[in-house]
């Protein structure tokens, strides 16, 4: 499946706290940016964890 990486790092920079200035850039001029969803942003710790296809 395609863009499993992709969907979980656009949610890191989103939720994630650290480095919440920078990461509310690369959201400007898209959609959401204009929601009330934004009050959600760099306002929860985010464990990433990356995992290679075993297989």
């Amino acid at each position: 499946m395609f863009g499993k990486t992709l969907n979980m790092s656009m949610l890191n920079y989103f939720f994630n706290i650290d480095d919440k200035d920078n990461n509310k850039k690369l959201f400007e001029g898209l959609a959401i940016s204009n929601t009330d969803k934004m009050k959600y942003m760099g306002e929860y710790p985010v464990i990433y964890k990356f995992e290679r296809d075993k297989s």
